[in-house]
This record gives structure tokens, C-alpha cells and sequence, in this order.
């Protein structure tokens, strides 16, 4: 688990205290956001918790979309991530047209995660030609995103069962574009 000790944020919710977000090291002992937080000192004692602050965590959020303008001019927090959805609250960027200025797709993105790490994040990120392909993949840690028309990965590493991914991104992250490339990038803490 290295030298960051486990750290879990808590809310009262419907049967009892639960986690909302867990940090790496929380994480790597089994904590996950909607367990019970008598199951997560159960598997680690030493757990140490904090409150759970939505609205601290919006305005980060919102804070960190204004920062991503430098890979995009539009981003968008996104509404669907969070609390409600297993925790690791996520922003959407639209990087049509935008990519060549960082010498790729790939090298956005790993410029992007890697200023995450720099300011103290763990992110995961996607490029993919759909906001939902975007979404699983980010969401659900594959590694390749879905080629272009929503194709399914050509490696076969879709689940058997997907999530539904949000409808649509906010209004201020859709823009006509000749060719969209969606980013999603999940920010578990």
C-alpha cells in the first residue's frame, strides 16, 4: 500500500454510515464507496475517515473543469458521477480539433494524468468517438477505447453486462463538430 495511509470519506445514508470515496490505499484493503463503514474497519482497522463534503467536492470539481480549459474550451463537470455512482466524481471535455496541440490523442491524455498525479489526483482517463464509450471505458478501467461508430474494443474486453452511461453530457460540453472526440476522466479519490 506504500506510505499513504488508508482514508475513506463517510455519509449517513439509508441503514447506516457509508463510504463515498476511499483513497489508493483504502482501496488496494478493500474499501469501496457503498460499503458500510463497519465493513471497512472490519477489513482495515486502521482505517481513517473523514466526512463527506458534496458541496467542497462541486466546487473542486468545478474549479478543476475551468482548469482543463487548457486541453479544451469545452468542459463540463460531470452530473453523474459521484455519489451516486459508486463514487469517483468525473468531468467531460470535449477535445475535438484539440489534440494535435499536445501531439496526439495519447499525449493529451497522458499530459492530463499526469497534471492530475502533479496536483494530487489519481484519474483515469478515455478518448472515445461517443460520450458513452468514453464513459464505460473511463468507468470501468479498460484499456482501449471503442473505435469509431461505438464499435465494440476489438480485444473483447467488454463486461457482459454495461452500465447505462449518462444520457448526455451538460449543454456546455456539446458543440457541433464535424467529428467529436469525448473525453471522460474519473477522478476516484
Amino acid at each position: 500500500m506504500g506510505s499513504e495511509a488508508p482514508l475513506a470519506t463517510v455519509t449517513a445514508a439509508h441503514g447506516g454510515v457509508r463510504a463515498v470515496a476511499a483513497n489508493r490505499a483504502a482501496r488496494a484493503g478493500g474499501v469501496a464507496p457503498g460499503m458500510p463503514l463497519a465493513d471497512a474497519r472490519a477489513l482495515l482497522p486502521g482505517l481513517a475517515v473523514a466526512e463527506a463534503d458534496p458541496a467542497a467536492d462541486r466546487q473542486m470539481l468545478e474549479r478543476l473543469a475551468d482548469w482543463c480549459g487548457r486541453y479544451s474550451p469545452w468542459t463540463a463537470v460531470d452530473e453523474h458521477g459521484g455519489y451516486g455512482a459508486g463514487g469517483g466524481a468525473g468531468l467531460w471535455l470535449d477535445v475535438s480539433g484539440c489534440a494535435h496541440l499536445f501531439g496526439g490523442e495519447q499525449a493529451l491524455l497522458d499530459d492530463l494524468v499526469g497534471r492530475f498525479a502533479g496536483l494530487g489526483f489519481a484519474a483515469a482517463a478515455a478518448l472515445a468517438d461517443t460520450p458513452g464509450a468514453a464513459w464505460a471505458v473511463a468507468r470501468l478501467g479498460l484499456a482501449d477505447p471503442a473505435p469509431p461508430q461505438g464499435s465494440p474494443p476489438v480485444d473483447g474486453r467488454r463486461p457482459a453486462r454495461m452500465p447505462t452511461p449518462p444520457a448526455k453530457p451538460s449543454a456546455s460540453c456539446r458543440r457541433a463538430a464535424p467529428r467529436r472526440r469525448w473525453h471522460r476522466c474519473r477522478s476516484p479519490r
